[in-house]
């Protein structure tokens, strides 16, 4: 275990910050629109869809909210996380943004406080019993979240609603459950929504849950074999799209047809999930986390010029996810394209003259609406 002594080795000499009741606050009096340097430590790994996603985003934001973005990859190493975080604190970055993957979290908020450098967390925050954004870790700003949970509810929602119009007579749909890693608050919070809705919606028959890892080959072999064993199946209901990949390819194996005979859903909203969906293989992902991180530098740029996150819906919000069909796949691919980046406007979702406002990505019954795209 990482002790507070540890950490002050691996960071050196810390570097003084302003610290008020209430966490750090921005500075009155400091030139609007400054040059800002953010640190991100992104946990995916260096081939893993959707973290480069997200990272392309964050690149494609920072220029127009003048950022300065340094940023790593963890490759799902908990050990690696930490020696970035540490490495990219001694560069005294004015924020650095963390994921609380596999818990991570607090002991980058002792690394952050020990070093005086406000941190922000992203999609996956700190259970607020061990670390609370302002108070017992000061320098702890607070969170840009996805609601994983409302999500899974949602996903599990409109793939039985889908099965039961394709097939009216049957008197159960049949729902196997592909999960993620679930010592990561994303996949238990998406488990959880698939839960309740297994409690909410009558007539579901739930006939396996397989930890498929978040990875496609994993689903795919462990799909393949509940076939076997199960081979009335309407819906497969996965945490992410590369494992309802996975299962795309494990139900053609089995001679079905993914979208007719199976229908499968999943999370991120990706290229290769769109182009699934297009095709007719996959009936929906939910989406609209991957923009999360150019949303939080636009919190943080507009923390840094004086208008605080926090005054306007609580140091923790929310991003709201939506559902990638075939029917909101043309919006969704006018925003996700990267030859659309030019065209995204994170800019014009900064709080400048609307101090009392709070941001129309958390208010929204959907994030991708409210993100600008330019002719």
């Amino acid at each position: 275990m990482l002790t507070r002594r540890h950490m002050l080795g691996f960071l050196g000499a810390a570097g003084a910050s302003v610290v008020l009741a209430g966490g750090i606050r921005p500075r009155s009096g400091q030139a609007a629109d400054r040059p800002l340097h953010v640190g991100f430590v992104n946990p995916g790994r260096s081939d893993e869809d959707f973290w480069l996603s997200v990272g392309r985003l964050m690149a494609d934001a920072a220029p127009r909210l003048g950022v300065t973005l340094t940023a790593t990859a963890a490759e799902r190493s908990r050990r690696l996380y930490l020696q970035q975080a540490s490495d990219l604190l001694r560069q005294k970055p004015d924020y650095l943004i963390a994921v609380n993957e596999e818990g991570v979290g607090p002991a980058v908020a002792e690394l952050a406080e020990a070093a005086g450098v406000p941190l922000f967390m992203l999609l996956n925050a700190m259970p607020v019993t061990e670390v609370g954004p302002r108070s017992a870790s000061p320098h702890f700003l607070g969170a840009l979240l996805a609601d994983n949970e409302q999500a899974g509810f949602v996903l599990a929602s409109q793939l039985i609603a889908a099965a039961r119009r394709r097939n009216p007579e049957r008197r159960f749909i049949r729902l196997l459950a592909v999960d993620g890693v679930l010592a990561t608050p994303a996949a238990s919070d998406r488990a959880r929504g698939l839960n309740r809705a297994l409690g909410e919606i009558p007539d579901v028959m739930l006939l396996d849950r397989l930890p498929g890892e978040w990875r496609q080959d994993v689903a795919e072999q462990r799909v393949e074999a509940a076939l076997r064993r199960s081979p009335d199946v309407d819906v497969i209901w996965c945490a992410n799209d590369p494992m309802a990949l996975g299962a795309v390819t494990a139900v053609s194996d089995r001679g079905l047809r993914p979208g007719e005979d199976v229908l499968i859903g999943g999370f991120n909203g990706g290229a290769a999930a769109q182009a699934a969906i297009a095709a007719g293989q996959m009936e929906v992902s939910m989406t609209g986390h991957l923009f999360a991180g150019a949303l939080a530098l636009v919190m943080l740029r507009d923390h840094s010029d004086g208008l605080d996150f926090a005054d306007v819906g609580g140091a923790i919000q929310s991003v709201v996810f939506g559902a990638l069909t075939r029917q909101t796949l043309p919006d969704w691919k006018a925003r996700l394209d990267p030859a659309a980046s030019p065209r995204l406007r994170f800019d014009l979702l900064r709080r400048r003259g609307a101090a009392g406002k709070p941001y129309s990505f958390v208010m929204s019954g959907n994030t991708l609406s409210t993100i600008p795209l330019v002719p």
